[in-house]
């Protein structure tokens, strides 16, 4: 089964998702890397529970600025999830 431009969808059983993810971050990681470029991987992304481009559009057109970013208490239940 090919995920080809389905990754991100939800429709794709996790496992199938997993492995299929981890092989296509390892061969473009190897692309960038034979053409010179420096490859930096960040993991776990920590879940953001709203829409990250209308939130800043929303505290852009309020004067709400501040940290991005989701409650403490969020980010602790996340990471002991796992």
């Amino acid at each position: 089964m090919s995920l080809e431009g389905r990754l991100g969808t939800d429709d794709v059983e996790p496992q199938i998702r997993q492995n299929q993810l981890i092989p296509s971050i390892r061969d473009t990681a190897k692309k960038l890397l034979s053409h010179g470029h420096n490859v930096v991987l960040i993991y776990p992304t920590p879940e953001v529970r709203w829409d990250v481009p209308d939130e800043i559009f929303r505290r852009v057109f309020s004067g709400h600025f501040g940290a991005l970013r989701p409650p403490r208490d969020d980010l602790d239940q996340n990471v002991n999830a796992r």
